[in-house]
């Protein structure tokens, strides 16, 4: 069983670095979500230190990253990179021969806020659809009475392009005093958001989110637990939205299987 970066006795940074396990074009970070979820609240909750990034990856991101060296490093850069979905628990398996346990963004979102809701955390809400944030406030709120919800904004489509509107959406979040930043702007947008701009603003903690608000709020439902744990949430989600799901669902799913494999080759010469 991993031990703590406290039971270790070494700098936190350090403990998540050893943590990381290399899988195709990116390094996803191996801890347990009792020990992440427990780092994550004593970063945020102790006295202001450097930020720490936390970006779930699934194989959307997973075939981005190998595409796109850009996103690459700014996913490398990230102090976590949870293995969000069922397809990169696989490739760290196949790849790396590591077992990790997946680590789903709304499983640590509102395992985050619970936990911290007895400490005193204060969260702010970043993105969604419109009305979703809110909802997501109303839902967390109703479940953790005593979490503070700081602010919440739901910026215009585009805002990152305009540096009046992106001077606000900054400052709103400064002013609020944030210990935990959930960002959801969807992929790349939110990634490098993040890296460039939230990572200098003094915040704890920011993390990716996706389409977390939308889940939370009820408006795209879950896949039953029992279809989570055979790896075919993807299917379930594909069946509500095929429209809009069916490209990253067959395309970039065959994509991904297509990397792993050249990675796996790559690795036996």
């Amino acid at each position: 069983m991993p031990i703590s970066a406290k039971q270790a006795r070494i700098n936190p940074l350090e403990w998540l670095a050893a943590s990381r396990i290399p899988v195709g074009p990116m390094s996803v970070t191996g801890l347990s979500s009792t020990d992440l979820i427990n780092h994550v609240l004593e970063h945020a909750l102790s006295s202001p230190r450097k930020t720490q990034l936390i970006m779930p990856v699934n194989a959307q991101l997973f075939v981005m990253a190998e595409l796109n060296h850009d996103f690459r490093d700014c996913i490398n850069r990230a102090e976590i990179v949870c293995p969000d979905g069922f397809s990169i628990k696989l490739a760290c398996r196949w790849l790396s021969f590591r077992n990790v346990e997946r680590l789903p963004g709304v499983d640590l979102v509102t395992g985050l806020c619970q936990a911290g809701a007895q400490r005193g955390l204060r969260i702010y809400l970043l993105g969604g659809k419109p009305g979703s944030a809110e909802e997501t406030a109303n839902r967390l709120r109703a479940d953790f009475p005593n979490l503070t919800i700081s602010g919440i904004d739901c910026p215009p489509f585009g805002f990152e392009r305009d540096s009046n509107l992106l001077a606000l959406v900054l400052q709103n979040l400064i002013d609020a005093k944030p210990q935990i930043v959930f960002v959801a702007l969807g992929a790349p947008k939110q990634e490098f958001l993040m890296d460039r701009f939230l990572r200098e603003l003094g915040v704890p903690v920011v993390m990716a989110v996706g389409g977390t608000f939308e889940m939370l709020a009820s408006r795209v439902r879950r896949a039953p637990n029992w279809i989570r744990s055979i790896g075919m949430e993807w299917f379930f989600r594909l069946m509500q939205e095929p429209r809009r799901l069916w490209k990253r669902y067959t395309i970039v799913n065959a994509q991904f299987l297509f990397i792993c494999a050249r990675y796996a080759i790559k690795s036996t010469r």
